[in-house]
């Protein structure tokens, strides 16, 4: 069994043990080639080998996106049955930060994002143990910008399906229901319909994952700044009520104190809270990502397989016909044009069998890494939950340490012994116009908190019906995710 890659993060550049690579890609930045050339955004890359016939020092080379989808592209056509990781697709608000037109915080996490996730890409590239000596990834690693713009206009891809140019599928299309049904001769494809059917059905299963757990990213984030809402609230009240009872606790501290010190403590809160959003967000959310990707790239290589299937068997199909009109055939000519035409399609066989067997070979061997890959990031992923909530936990506990014992030395006093002011008397803070004044400025106040009350209220309600509707959208999206894939199955 294989060695898997290591947890997709790094604090230095080296060559963990038991791996031929180290990675880092770091410094994302835009790049405005002229006036009227499109941005576009720049990665570094940093990189260091144990293999043989690599540079022994660091590499050091900056790479567009382009450059990673041309990567990945030439690995797919280089080795056919390889299941090549996934990079991060493209995106509207990718496209919209390329040239300038977005500056969100949406778009700078965007960013984060995919250079962590073309790290990743590298990494497994990395660890698996052909594409790792690919010369186009040497070629990738070492060679200037000039070089590489070259290549991606003179090569689009190295290698050449062994069925292009023969028209085999185009004459058979890629109906493979018949050989399916048919039990004595289907088994290959049947194995592989079974695990294209659960590839499929994990792939959408985690489109709904990420979508609820986005959700629930999203609501904490929401509440970290409710949260925070209500702790100046809570602090405003303990200062109305600290003002309204001075005088009346010598000593010790007053219930309006203890207000504004949970007050503030509750405004503490919205920093842990907002960190744990940001983690969910970036281990959980991109770890569900990467194979939802991963999932639609084995996929791919799946159909690959089956339509290998298919023109064997066609072209096997073939070769008693054309013995059964040359068995038939009285031209002597003719029969040996037949002959001839027998001999070159059974040749023709011969190799797409070859091609066959060798692409099942490293299919079945990259459908296990797939697995254990899988197993492996999904228990680091529910490990790394449990410690985040964990970690969270006891962030939020300590925010409140010692309020508890605090509450309890909170001085309880009798509602006569608050001064209240009457109209007509004179007291320490003023006379009676004094009293009036400060009632009238206490009305306008609590007026002024009704309102902005209310209209929290209405921009609560309005946030509560614009996650309804994207809720809704969301749903209708994976409802046409899903149809889209059942048709892509029907017509494959």
């Amino acid at each position: 069994m294989s060695s898997l890659p290591t947890p997709d993060t790094a604090t230095r550049l080296e060559v963990p043990a038991g791996f031929c690579f180290g990675f880092m890609v770091s410094d994302p930045h835009r790049v405005s080639p002229g006036a009227m050339a499109v941005p576009y955004w720049v990665y570094s890359i940093q990189a260091v080998a144990s293999v043989p016939g690599w540079p022994t020092g660091t590499m050091k080379v900056e790479r567009r996106f382009s450059d990673f989808v041309w990567l990945r592209s030439m690995l797919v056509g280089y080795y056919p049955g390889c299941i090549v990781p996934p990079i991060p697709e493209k995106t509207l608000l990718g496209v919209m930060e390329k040239v300038g037109l977005s500056g969100s915080d949406e778009a700078a996490e965007l960013v984060g994002h995919r250079t962590r996730a073309l790290r990743k890409f590298l990494v497994r590239v990395g660890a698996h143990a052909r594409l790792r000596h690919a010369p186009v990834l040497k070629e990738f690693l070492t060679t200037s910008e000039k070089h590489i713009r070259g290549q991606q206009k003179s090569r689009t891809g190295g290698y050449e399906h062994p069925l292009a140019g023969s028209g085999i599928i185009a004459r058979t299309s890629v109906d493979l229901q018949g050989f399916i049904d048919d039990s004595a001769d289907g088994g290959a494809l049947m194995e592989w319909k079974k695990a294209y059917d659960y590839v499929r059905s994990m792939r959408i299963q985690l489109l709904m994952l990420r979508s609820r757990f986005g959700a629930v990213a999203y609501a904490r984030q929401e509440s970290a700044t409710h949260i925070g809402q209500f702790g100046k609230a809570l602090a405003t009240v303990g200062g109305i009520e600290s003002k309204h009872a001075a005088g009346a606790i010598p000593t010790g501290k007053s219930c309006g104190d203890m207000l504004t010190q949970l007050g503030a403590q509750a405004e503490t809160i919205t920093t842990p809270t907002h960190q744990e959003s940001e983690r969910e967000r970036r281990h959980i959310l991109e770890t569900l990502a990467y194979y939802i990707r991963m999932c639609e790239g084995v996929s791919d290589t799946i159909i690959q397989m089956r339509k290998h299937i298919h023109a064997c068997r066609h072209v096997a199909a073939t070769i008693p016909k054309l013995q059964a009109k040359r068995d038939a055939c009285q031209d002597g000519n003719r029969k040996v044009k037949l002959c001839e035409d027998i001999q070159s399609v059974e040749e023709e066989y011969a190799g797409l069998c070859h091609h066959r067997d060798d692409f099942s070979r490293q299919l079945k061997h990259d459908f296990a890494r797939f697995h254990r890959e899988k197993a492996y990031d999904f228990k680091q992923l529910c490990t790394t939950w449990h410690d985040f909530q964990l970690q969270y936990s006891n962030e939020i506990l300590a925010c409140f340490a010692g309020e508890d014992a605090a509450a309890r030395d909170v001085d309880l006093i009798a509602v006569a012994d608050v001064p209240v002011p009457r109209a007509g008397t004179s007291g320490a803070n003023g006379d009676a116009d004094g009293t009036a004044a400060a009632e009238r400025s206490d009305a306008e106040r609590l007026d002024a908190e009704r309102k902005e009350a209310e209209k929290e209220r209405v921009e609560a309600e309005r946030k509560a019906e614009e996650e309804r509707v994207e809720a809704e959208r969301k749903a209708e999206e994976e409802r046409k995710a899903e149809e889209e894939l059942k048709a892509e199955e029907e017509r494959v």
